[in-house]
């Protein structure tokens, strides 16, 4: 359509017609915004603030259209705690995604022949003008999604044990964090989130790729074998599921070693010795967890509550 020269203000039918084409490369947000690195590290912050925005915003016009509308009609505004419930649901869903984004500001990328890069933007070189020009947005949003989401984890499980059989109002508005588990394991929300934590800050520490990913596995076995031993879910279906998402997500990491390139003559003895001790750790984690089921397993026969 762009060949036949169209007016300007006549734009919009070219993108209506990319629609039956097929097209949609006009909806890509670096078509409509630029992809610049200002631009890209604020379309980062889109998901977790359409959520939080958007049921906020869904809770006001439910508020003023209770009140401005004929009593027949019998619109009520949505609840408050329901409002904060289903806005930790879906950001507890989203948590991995913003959280890597959150990261990726201080990811680096190596270059040979030329300075550092950042690994999610590697058009842009690491501590330049304009990777430091948006620091802000990254404080910010390190300091609401991953700072701010934890603080208030930590806070609802303190409270929670005088709270919850007197306040049904703390229950309603906390049930993403406390409801999923039995009640003799309600804190098990956060040993999960800070899994998901150490995953996204585990390649800022550990820069050797065979370590980073023996210390992934370490994690991931370590949970996959706690949560195998406690079964914190309130049903079994979700106990089963679990354990079988992140045995599954052992069994891709290791994978992923095939996909690291050969090092054999840069590898260093000090990485070396750092890798044989992450192996050595993941084993006695491997063999104290799977102690620990069978014990449990054979000594207690317990319903689950």
């Amino acid at each position: 359509m762009s060949s036949i020269g169209l007016p300007t203000s006549l734009d919009w039918i070219s993108s209506i017609s990319e629609v039956f084409l097929f097209d949609f490369d006009f909806l890509l947000p670096s078509c409509n915004f630029g992809s610049s690195f200002e631009n890209r590290m604020l379309m980062s912050m889109v998901p977790w603030s359409v959520v939080v925005f958007g049921f906020f915003g869904f809770y006001a016009v439910s508020v003023v259209l209770s009140k401005v509308t004929p009593a027949a009609w019998n619109i009520k505004p949505m609840c408050m705690n329901t409002v904060i419930n289903c806005i930790g649901i879906v950001l507890s869903i989203l948590f991995m995604l913003y959280a890597k984004d959150t990261m990726a500001f201080h990811l680096r990328l190596q270059n040979p022949a030329g300075p550092d890069t950042l690994s999610q933007y590697p058009d842009v070189i690491a501590h330049s003008p304009e990777h430091l020009s948006m620091l802000w947005a990254h404080v910010v949003q390190l300091s609401v999604c991953i700072v701010g989401y934890y603080v208030y984890h930590v806070y609802v499980l303190i409270v929670a044990p005088s709270q919850a059989s007197i306040n049904p109002n703390f229950m309603k508005r906390n049930g993403f964090i406390l409801k999923r588990w039995r009640p003799r394991y309600y804190f098990w929300g956060l040993i999960s989130l800070t899994r998901n934590v150490v995953m996204v800050i585990i390649p800022l520490i550990i820069k050797i790729p065979i370590g980073c990913v023996a210390a992934v596995a370490i994690l991931w076995i370590t949970y996959s074998m706690t949560q195998a031993c406690f079964l914190p879910w309130r049903t079994k279906t979700n106990n089963v599921a679990d354990c079988f998402a992140s045995g599954s997500l052992v069994v891709i990491t290791v994978l992923s070693l095939l996909l690291i390139p050969e090092r054999d003559a840069q590898d260093t003895s000090a990485e070396k010795q750092v890798l044989a001790s992450l192996l050595a750790a993941c084993a006695a984690l491997v063999l104290a967890t799977i102690v620990l089921g069978v014990v449990k397993s054979v000594w207690t026969r317990l319903p689950l509550r």
